[in-house]
């Protein structure tokens, strides 16, 4: 049994293996499927690991479950209240998470099911359509009122309101500035139209598993 702990980054991913007695085994891969492959490719099937929790966290386990391993998610703020370093360096992080998981010392974080998760993506891309449009008709509303007009954005995706605007007095920069607008305006009303904001739970494809010969 090995114990393994991965410090995943944007373009690298610093890894530490301990054995039961301490010998330690470490490296760096690249931060994608490959470098996965080739990690496991080097340590065998038979590895018990974890990685902090961040952006990707839920992709690397999967795909190292796929391949028989045992992987762990911790909680990072928990990690550092456990051993806090003077020294914090990509590979000291992994060597600290390889002997937590050694000790079976892991302060894991509970990670919602594929389907909730979807659930939770569902509604934070209808909170952000919404900030959007909330900010398209703001600005358009500041953008018109230094020229004494209103319009709402319905009125402003109608043939010819941009015509109008020209005369209204509206110089052309302005109706530029509201034209780069009308779009995110539109995204949001649409998303609706077409059930984006559904939240009740579907049937989710689950991630195809990487290669791990």
């Amino acid at each position: 049994m090995q114990y393994l702990g991965i410090d995943w980054g944007t373009r690298r991913a610093a890894w530490c293996a301990l054995t039961a007695s301490g010998e330690l085994t470490e490296g760096t891969i690249a931060a994608d499927e490959d470098g996965l492959t080739r990690l496991v490719a080097r340590l065998g099937t038979d590895v018990h690991g974890c990685i902090e929790m961040m952006s990707g966290a839920v992709w690397v386990r999967d795909s190292l479950q796929a391949c028989g391993w045992t992987i762990e998610i911790a909680d990072a703020r928990k990690v550092k209240a456990i051993a806090p370093l003077a020294c914090k360096t990509d590979r000291v992080d992994a060597r600290v998470l390889a002997d937590l998981v050694r000790r079976d010392l892991v302060p894991t974080v509970w990670v919602p099911p594929l389907d909730d998760r979807a659930i939770r993506e569902r509604l934070r891309r209808r909170s952000h359509l919404i900030r959007l449009r909330t900010s398209s008709i703001n600005r358009t509303f500041g953008l018109l009122t230094q020229w004494g007009l209103r319009r709402n954005l319905t009125a402003l995706r109608q043939p010819g309101a941009l015509d109008e605007l020209a005369e209204r007095g509206v110089p052309e920069v302005w109706r530029h500035s509201i034209t780069t607008l009308l779009p995110a305006g539109s995204a949001a009303c649409g998303s609706r139209r077409q059930g984006a904001c559904r939240w009740a739970p579907r049937s989710v494809p689950r991630p195809t598993a990487m290669s791990c010969s």
